[in-house]
Order: C-alpha cells, then sequence, then structure tokens
C-alpha cells in the first residue's frame, strides 16, 4: 500500500461493518487513505451547521417582526461577516428550516434567488423569511439589499412560496423589517 493509502489506525473494517456501520457498507476503509478521509471530514464539519438548521422545527409560528427578529438575532445578529438566511415556514408559519444562504465579507455577500428557493421548493415551505445582518451595526437598507428582496417578492410570486418579510440586523439587538417600511413589497405590486 502506497503512503498516504493506509487504513487510519484502530479501523477494523470488518468489525464496523458487523456492528452495521451504514459508512462501513459505503466504504472500503482499506483503500481510504488519510488524506482523503481528513478531505471527508473537513467538508462535512462545514456542512453541518447547514444540515443542523435545516432539521431544527419550532413548535410557535413566527407571525410577526418582532417574532422572527428574536428567533434570529442569536443566529446572525453579532457575526463579524455579513451572512444572508432564509427561514422556511409550514402553512401556519412555523418553522420547517433555517438554512444559511450565503456567507459573504465585512461589507457584502452575493445572494441568487436560485439558492434562496431551491431549499425552500425541495423541503415543501409555504413561504419564507431572509434575513442578513450589518456587522457595521446599521440596518438601514442598501440599495443591493432593496433590489435583492424586490427579486425575491417576484420570484416568491411565481414559484407559489411568497415571501413574508426580510429583516436586516445591525447588532443581536438591532434591526429592522423592510416588510414594516413598505416599500419593497409596494413596488412589486
Amino acid at each position: 500500500m502506497a503512503a498516504g493509502e493506509q487504513a487510519l489506525p484502530g479501523i477494523e473494517p470488518r468489525d464496523r461493518r458487523a456492528e452495521g456501520d451504514a459508512v462501513a457498507g459505503a466504504v472500503d476503509e482499506e483503500h481510504v487513505g488519510e488524506v482523503q478521509v481528513r478531505r471527508v471530514v473537513s467538508r462535512l464539519v462545514d456542512l453541518a451547521p447547514r444540515v443542523a438548521g435545516l432539521r431544527m422545527v419550532m413548535d410557535e409560528p413566527l407571525r410577526t417582526p418582532v417574532a422572527v427578529a428574536r428567533f434570529l438575532a442569536a443566529q446572525i445578529g453579532a457575526e463579524s461577516q455579513e451572512v444572508f438566511v432564509a427561514v422556511l415556514l409550514d402553512g401556519s408559519h412555523r418553522v420547517t428550516g433555517v438554512f444559511e444562504v450565503s456567507r459573504g465579507t465585512l461589507t457584502s455577500s452575493l445572494v441568487h434567488p436560485r439558492e434562496v428557493f431551491g431549499p425552500a421548493l425541495r423541503l415543501g415551505a409555504a413561504a419564507l423569511l431572509v434575513a442578513h445582518n450589518h456587522p457595521s451595526g446599521r440596518t438601514r437598507p442598501s440599495p443591493e439589499d432593496l433590489a435583492l428582496t424586490r427579486r425575491l417578492i417576484e420570484a416568491g410570486r411565481l414559484l407559489g412560496v411568497p415571501l413574508l418579510d426580510h429583516l436586516i440586523f445591525g447588532g443581536a439587538d438591532r434591526w429592522r423589517s423592510l416588510r414594516l417600511e413598505g416599500g419593497a413589497w409596494n413596488e412589486s405590486t
């Protein structure tokens, strides 16, 4: 066996298969090198927060911007990078999933409607909310924020998954609801 292709110490492939390990049945550990295992583990660590968010369920409906802000403040309010998230809702506005759409730089993140609505459609969301933070602490929407909100409103109408609100956080306790301000929703009607 070439260097770097040896099985990790302490792994006995036959014993693990006997225990019914699903991964062991899919991967022949004798032919997986340490470098490949490290790459897979690194990728799983990167994906874990997204998967965990998609499995989250909340019993209380999110019916007001205040309820949404309370729900999301701890998750993205204090981030040092701009983070854009989508909250999937069922027909009663209960959370069926939360996922990070984009993580950007200190001043921006790239978001496209397909990344927002793809999971919503695959997971059968009835509606959704989006939010992002401004690490600067300002909650005033940029022209790009407003343009994106208009695009998401229109995409939601076309796809039958309405965008209910877009919140901007300027910290864990400072936020703004673009729905309450009306602009993007009034312009899209």
